[in-house]
């Protein structure tokens, strides 16, 4: 795919249609023309207005347990060595079949949003993460019914490390307490910030028919006479239920940040059709 990319110069003449945050995003000059050459100066992160962001911090589970309290920060504590578990819930009100009410919390005085942390210890029990539904069609995709599976999300994660040690994460769901979980490369990286979005937003449920089931986040999922998962329609007629959380592994790191941004804004910044991750790219 060819790309026609427009750089964003400190101090250039910004078109008045542009969205808002957008004459911030500064994208390196690089070669080439695949998405995978559009990196971000600096620290990695785009310089553009977020939806949502915050911290995930390591700590010696002996020393904290259960007496953790942010203080207003906006971070999730995990332990510092090992899985601890975030489980996400939809804030997206317009959802009417999938918004967990517990999000209402989220909003401050009149301002409404999507995205909160309801609970931040992950130490002493899975941490409580409210976000938007990045595909409002709900409904994921296989061989046979593939019609969602090109739908881009409509945000965007961006993460990385700081300091010592490694860490991991990547979407999970339990589907009546059987727990699926992406498949691949899930590590974030250390220093400079990537696009993580398609190992948290994204996962491949392989099915006994070969037909992978693609699933985005908060997708409904139901299945056949036989068991086998699919979207809920056709012969997929029985309702099941999903829980979907993050799983994140860490190896002795004490800082994660975590940035989502609006993938209308990445767009626009860089002149690409790049950004959003689809079902369809989830690994099997």
């Amino acid at each position: 795919m060819k790309l026609n990319i427009s750089y964003l110069l400190i101090g250039s003449v910004v078109p008045a249609t542009a969205r808002v945050g957008v004459d911030r995003f500064l994208p390196k000059n690089t070669e080439g023309d695949t998405c995978d050459n559009i990196t971000f100066n600096g620290n990695g992160f785009p310089s553009g207005k977020t939806l949502f962001k915050f911290n995930i911090l390591g700590r010696d589970v002996n020393k904290w347990g259960s007496n953790f309290n942010p203080k207003g920060d906006n971070a999730i504590v995990v332990a510092l060595n090992g899985r601890s578990d975030i489980l996400l819930l939809n804030g997206d009100a317009s959802q009417d079949n999938s918004y967990d009410p517990r999000c209402a919390e989220c909003g401050r005085g009149n301002q409404v949003s999507d995205f909160c942390i309801l609970d931040a210890n992950a130490i002493d029990g899975d941490a409580e993460l409210c976000v938007a539904d990045p595909f409002p069609s709900d409904e994921p995709c296989n061989d046979e019914y593939d019609d969602t599976c090109d739908e881009p999300a409509e945000y965007a994660i961006f993460a990385r490390t700081s300091g010592k040690g490694n860490a991991s994460a990547g979407l999970c769901v339990e589907i009546d307490g059987d727990e699926n979980c992406y498949v691949g490369s899930t590590a974030i990286s250390s220093k400079k910030a990537t696009d993580i979005s398609q190992q948290l937003l994204t996962l491949c449920i392989p099915q006994d028919d070969g037909k992978n089931l693609k699933v985005g986040l908060f997708d409904a999922i139901c299945a056949d006479d036989e068991g086998v998962l699919g979207p809920c329609k056709g012969q997929y007629d029985q309702e099941l239920e999903e829980t979907y959380l993050w799983a994140y592994d860490n190896d002795n790191n004490r800082r994660a940040e975590f940035r989502f941004y609006s993938v209308a804004d990445l767009q626009e910044a860089t002149g690409t059709d790049c950004f959003g991750v689809t079902r369809g790219g989830a690994v099997c």
